[in-house]
C-alpha cells in the first residue's frame, strides 16, 4: 500500500483496507495479550414514556471550606432525563432522601 502511494496510485485509505480484511477474516490477533471477547449485551429496560421510571442519587458538592461538602439529593426521570426533584443538605441521611422522594411523588 505504501509503495502504491509513493507511485501516485491511490486505491483506498488504510481504514478501508482494514475493513475489507476484517470482512474477509484476514486479520488475526497478534501478541501475548488475550484476544478481545465478544461484546456483552447490555440489559435494557423500556419505560414507555415519562414518569414511568425514576432514578435517584446523592452527589457530593464542594464548598468554599476545605474538607466540607454539601450533599445534592436528586431524582431524575429515566425517559425524559428531566430533574423531578432536587435538594441540597449538609449531611447524608436516608430519612431526608425518603422525604424528598415522597414530596416528588406528591408533585
Amino acid at each position: 500500500m505504501a509503495d502504491l502511494a509513493e507511485n501516485g496510485r491511490y486505491i483506498g485509505s488504510e481504514s478501508s483496507f482494514y475493513l475489507v480484511m476484517r470482512e474477509e477474516q484476514l486479520i488475526q490477533h497478534r501478541g501475548r495479550s488475550k484476544p478481545p471477547r465478544e461484546p456483552r449485551s447490555v440489559p435494557r429496560r423500556e419505560t414507555g414514556g415519562p414518569n414511568v421510571a425514576w432514578s435517584w442519587d446523592i452527589t457530593l458538592l464542594p464548598s468554599g471550606v476545605k474538607g466540607f461538602w454539601f450533599y445534592l439529593y436528586m431524582v431524575m426521570d429515566v425517559w425524559s432525563r428531566k430533574i423531578v426533584a432536587s435538594e441540597i443538605h449538609e449531611s447524608e441521611c436516608p430519612l431526608v432522601a425518603g422525604e424528598m422522594l415522597q414530596r416528588a411523588c406528591w408533585r
